[in-house]
């Protein structure tokens, strides 16, 4: 997880059981105008927050000492406090600028002004709540993590839409933050289990949205994701390492690790033989992706790969059927994708095996969630290679290059 240097400044700053103090700058020519509260694995509470220039302090965010001086007797503060407890209070991090003249008004025109916030660190409640902005803000993590060992996550709940005004929201963009512009939230509880249960690290991955039923398209949205870590009581996955595109893992005896395995080198395979020139670039072409872990995957699609094959550990650890002839089926069929005058003419066949076994399927646990999972898989494989994604939006040049297929 890339983390800057702002952010490590913020969180040296946090102690639990203590009082915390953050400055944040009106400007960005005073210093840090931008900041983010941090309780990792615990909640934020805000204690105080006040905005202005205390007659006392010439040094804080102060760029020109004459602006940074207050009469006696004049006011240059206003008090912050209810607005930054609506954002951030019960979050585990929440991003504040400096800048509050739009908000509070301006206490005193023309002095170099900062927004100064006290809260602490709670610990105590066992369900952490973590969220992911819709909107690119800077210094925020962007997974949840399970530190303690032996622990892992176990999702309680999950909303995608906006709960409350001004969360997750870029600088001055409040008009597109209102909770009352957004007709609902879109549980994405299921979802985000499926990603995440059972793993001692998950990571929010923009394109999750895809999947999700957008509740206020004109509205900046946040994931919220209520979880603890908890001792398994199976022993939890570990993630493993890859390198490069193809499993090339063989038959494992555990037959639904097999299929998932044999699935992705189908898709893969079809991916590398179809892909145009401008169809599959940026993420999937770039280095330096970041999934699940931290692990930094030199393409997108062998983030896919990570995630058929950690799909193919909880079929097997699930104690699922995913039947005896499937993978060598589907291998069969990736072995034609490069002698076939047409790569995409078993592209329904592999599908449809793939739907019969989700369809078929049968577990000792969980098997409704189990066969959810590889119906995704299906749905994320239809998106790399087709440009239709789960919602029914299209990337326009990769679909047109696979129409091109088609004719």
């Amino acid at each position: 997880m890339k983390v800057n240097t702002a952010l490590m400044t913020t969180l040296a700053s946090v102690n639990a059981n203590s009082v915390n103090s953050l400055d944040i700058c009106e400007a960005t020519y005073q210093g840090i105008n931008e900041r983010v509260l941090a309780c990792p694995g615990g909640r934020i509470n805000i204690i105080s927050a006040e905005y202005g220039r205390p007659g006392d302090d010439r040094e804080t965010c102060c760029a020109n000492a004459k602006k940074c001086w207050v009469k006696s007797g004049d006011q240059c503060t206003a008090d912050a406090t209810e607005w930054v407890n609506t954002k951030c209070n019960g979050e585990s991090e929440c991003t504040l600028f400096g800048n509050m003249n739009g908000i509070l008004d301006d206490p005193c025109r023309k002095r170099h002004k900062f927004l100064n916030v006290q809260y602490e660190c709670d610990y105590e409640s066992p369900v952490v709540t973590a969220s992911f902005c819709e909107a690119q803000l800077d210094n925020r993590t962007n997974n949840i993590v399970c530190a303690n060992e032996g622990e892992v996550i176990s999702v309680r709940s999950a909303t995608w839409g906006r709960g409350k005004d001004a969360y997750c929201c870029p600088n001055k963009q409040e008009s597109k933050c209102l909770a009352d512009q957004c007709s609902g939230e879109t549980d994405a509880t299921e979802l985000m289990s499926l990603r995440c249960d059972g793993e001692t690290s998950c990571t929010w991955d923009a394109s999750i949205a895809d999947e999700i039923v957008d509740p206020c398209s004109d509205v900046f949205k946040y994931m919220t994701v209520d979880y603890e870590c908890a001792v398994p009581t199976t022993p939890a996955p570990m993630m493993d390492q890859f390198n490069g595109i193809g499993f090339n893992a063989g038959v494992t005896g555990e037959s639904c690790t097999d299929v998932m395995n044999a699935a992705f080198d189908y898709y893969a395979t079809l991916q590398v033989a179809t892909k145009g020139d401008k169809t599959h670039h940026g993420r999937f072409e770039a280095d330096g992706f970041t999934g699940e872990g931290g692990v930094t995957y030199n393409k997108r699609i062998n983030l896919f790969k990570a995630n058929m094959q950690k799909w193919g550990r909880k079929l097997t650890n699930n104690g699922c059927d995913c039947g005896n002839d499937n993978a060598a089926t589907i291998q069969v069929y990736t072995s034609r994708v490069n002698t076939s005058s047409n790569p995409t003419v078993n592209y329904t066949n592999v599908n449809a095996i793939l739907s019969r076994m989700s369809s078929l399927l049968t577990c000792e646990q969980k098997t409704d969630k189990m066969s959810a999972g590889v119906t995704r898989k299906m749905k994320h494989a239809k998106q790399i290679l087709t440009g239709h994604s789960p919602t029914g939006s299209v990337i326009k040049k990769r679909h047109q290059n696979w129409q091109s297929f088609m004719n």
